[in-house]
């Protein structure tokens, strides 16, 4: 990786690569994604918008059940760069020096719980957000409640966590909020291909004889995102007994 947080822009898309072990700590981190994602926004040029967080906003393994702080294994010092990382720093909405005190975010343990607060706050409304972490393939639509609950929206957010590590059992008892409508204890990787107006995620195993793929279309409908679960269903069910592609020319 070129920084610690950067942005790449493709023909339909721009991503936005944070750096989740630090963003909850780093204030010039947090200046500087609402400065991109403001940049971004303001362009209006009809491109998705997509967030790139090793840390997933909702965990679905056993990282969920924490019930001591998860950034204490994060909290360190960068001596060259100035930096000291030891309690959560966030700044609040459209401030450069005014920070959330800790009781306005209590009770969130995890890193991906503070970096949704931190969207939530700001009202950073990603179109998806693709992420690790957990040993796991997930997909799963959250529900978003942007600037303290004044307005409500939802984020796509993929998990492509079974790279080689042990792999986690998905916790099917997630917040009623969210829908989970994909997940997998398997060992592979997504593979995503973007035009104007869908992503395409395809979700290739490496042990197992099947792969599967589904669609996020741009303006979706809430029946749209009902039938989610379904197309997945089928869509993977007519891959049994094929051999993964390895060809993604569509």
């Amino acid at each position: 990786m070129p920084f610690r947080y950067y942005t790449v822009s493709s023909e339909h898309a721009h991503f936005i690569m944070i750096d989740s072990s630090s963003i909850i700590f780093d204030v010039e981190q947090q200046k500087w994604l609402s400065d991109v994602y403001q940049k971004l926004n303001d362009q209006n040029d009809g491109k998705w918008l997509i967030l790139v967080s090793h840390h997933p906003l909702e965990y679905y393994g056993p990282r969920r059940m924490k019930t001591a702080p998860e950034w204490h294994k994060y909290q360190f010092t960068l001596p060259s760069k100035g930096i000291v990382f030891r309690e959560p720093i966030i700044l609040k909405p459209n401030q450069r020096d005014d920070y959330f005190t800790a009781h306005e975010y209590v009770g969130i343990l995890t890193i991906g719980g503070l970096i949704k607060f931190i969207l939530e706050q700001n009202a950073y409304k990603f179109d998806a957000v693709l992420s690790a972490h957990e040993h796991s393939m997930v997909i799963s639509d959250i529900q978003m409640n942007f600037s303290g609950g004044q307005q409500t929206g939802s984020i796509m957010q993929i998990i492509s966590g079974g790279g080689g590590a042990p792999l986690n059992v998905v916790d099917k008892g997630v917040d009623p909020t969210t829908r989970l409508l994909f997940a997998k204890k398997e060992h592979g990787y997504v593979h995503l291909s973007i035009t104007k107006d869908q992503l395409k995620f395809h979700n290739v195993y490496i042990t197992k004889p099947y792969h599967s793929r589904w669609f996020f279309n741009k303006n979706k409908t809430e029946a749209e995102r009902n039938d989610y679960r379904d197309n997945i269903v089928t869509v993977e069910k007519s891959y049994k007994n094929q051999e993964p592609k390895t060809n993604y020319s569509e």
